[in-house]
């Protein structure tokens, strides 16, 4: 995972930046646009990428790649994309479902009841009380 995080946390970071900045406003009138916590997000996620590789650079460690590491990498692929399909919340709460049902052989009730939990509790938090624009898809 430390030779494939680097590559996956920079790219991450830069893409926050630039939506935060380009689409959400990073400050507005007199206070922080919906933008400001992307970007600091992002800017965390450049430095841990940042160090993750200079760390794995220096170590000149055989790693072996795990395989439980690119499940996860191809999962979190399939949930950035699907986001743009069926929206953030959707995606996260199918995301945790499946994830806890298929890989990490949990029963079909407490995967449910987790992912659709998760979903609801996303969706009230921050699309009602804080008003914080999530991407919502081409269905929403």
């Amino acid at each position: 995972m430390n030779k494939v995080a680097p590559f996956i946390c920079i790219p991450l970071g830069l893409y926050w930046i630039v939506m935060g900045i380009g689409k959400y406003g990073l400050w507005i009138s007199n206070g922080p646009g919906g933008g400001l916590f992307p970007v600091v997000c992002g800017m965390l996620l450049i430095g841990c990428g940042v160090t993750l590789f200079i760390r794995t650079v220096k170590a000149k460690v055989h790693i072996p790649l795990d395989k439980r590491a690119i499940v996860f990498v191809a999962s979190a692929i399939v949930i950035a994309l699907s986001m743009y399909v069926i929206g953030m919340i959707p995606a996260l709460g199918i995301f945790i479902l499946c994830w806890l049902k298929f890989f990490e052989k949990q029963p079909v009730v407490k995967s449910a009841v987790l992912g659709i939990g998760t979903a609801a509790f996303l969706f009230i938090v921050f699309r009602l009380l804080l008003k914080v624009p999530l991407p919502l898809g081409l269905l929403g």
